[in-house]
């Protein structure tokens, strides 16, 4: 199965790359937008696999192309998010590092192009994000600078490149949500507004972040409070993508904000299985889906079942770093069993 998998990812690359019809880059090329989101929509269900052989093909037949560097970063990213096993860091690292470098490189030549910019900017706000979590922050808001002032300069060169306003929307609307009790000061400007209405554009127009713009609007609804838009956005992505975690995962985050614990007990425990079920997952990601269940039975006041998911996750063999990472969570889950 994947010997045939691997054939005909390499011939379906191989028909697009030899065909008359392409251009200088396969970003912002119709000719690609089937194969690029082909792959994209197989990582919300799961499928990391296709994509990773798939843009490491399309790397291998054009090298000095940024595309493919930033769509295989992108795939090993969600893979890396999707299993919390950031292992392969460095090497995520550098394929982004490769994108911008070779968009840098590209302009040079075609100065103006909005796709190319594009790519430069996306691939340091990958940078940037990393660097927060696991790096250097000043790297990291170095890196966040750089993105949003060459994001918007992709949209000034081309305003069909609707992309780039996934990234601009998240800075504008979240930068303004953890210092709006600075919004006082005269130079500290509230943009929550500006960057939600950025999110729905990216997710209304985006050529390949349309999914992306609906998680990420999942969650910024869910701040404002309005529950309902967050919901049916979740339910709809849910829909669509029945094999994903991800889905499920923001399905949860929807339903314990507004506190509906029957419904979170569902979809926390559907995830559970599907993490169970998944080889790939790791330990640390099974203590979080045991959490959210046991959460949610607790505020259902379900007390065996509570027990008994108590013991079945108390009782997984976790390395000394997953326990020290997960201490607090793996506390309560021990203080819930030991209730009467």
């Amino acid at each position: 199965m994947k010997n045939s998998l691997l054939i005909f990812i390499t011939v379906t690359a191989f028909v697009f790359i030899s065909s008359p019809l392409s251009a200088e880059y396969m970003v912002g090329n119709a000719d690609y937008d089937t194969l690029i989101n082909g792959a994209l929509s197989r990582n919300m269900n799961g499928d990391f696999e296709y994509g990773e052989k798939l843009f490491t093909s399309l790397i291998s037949q054009r090298p000095d192309d940024p595309t493919g560097y930033f769509f295989l970063g992108v795939t090993m990213q969600s893979r890396m998010q999707d299993r919390e096993d950031w292992a392969e860091l460095d090497s995520l690292m550098a394929l982004f590092e490769k994108a911008v470098a070779l968009s840098e490189a590209a302009l040079k030549k075609d100065k103006g192009n909005g796709w190319l910019l594009y790519l430069q900017g996306s691939a340091c706000s990958y940078i940037a994000v990393l660097e927060f979590e696991y790096g250097s922050f000043w790297t990291g808001y170095s890196k966040t600078k750089t993105a949003v002032k060459t994001l918007k300069r992709s949209i000034e060169a081309d305003a069909t490149v609707y992309d780039a306003y996934l990234g601009l929307g998240g800075y504008f609307y979240w930068k303004s949500n953890k210092l709006s009790w600075l919004s006082w000061l005269p130079f500290v400007k509230d943009d929550r507004e500006k960057g939600l209405g950025y999110l729905e554009t990216a997710r209304e127009k985006s050529r390949y972040s349309r999914d992306p713009a609906t998680h990420v609007l999942i969650h910024t609804y869910v701040e404002e409070g309005c529950y309902k838009k967050a919901e049916k956005l979740a339910l709809g992505l849910a829909s669509g993508f029945p094999e994903g975690k991800l889905p499920l995962w923001n399905l949860v985050h929807v339903y314990k904000s507004r506190d509906d614990w029957q419904n979170a007990f569902t979809c926390a425990s559907e995830l559970l299985e599907k993490l169970k079920a998944d080889q790939h997952q790791t330990k640390y990601n099974l203590v979080e889906g045991y959490y959210l269940v046991i959460e949610a039975a607790y505020n259902l006041e379900d007390r065996a079942r509570c027990k008994q998911l108590c013991s079945e996750a108390l009782s997984l063999e976790l390395s000394k770093e997953d326990r020290e990472e997960q201490a607090e969570k793996l506390g309560w889950i021990g203080e819930i069993r030991g209730t009467d």
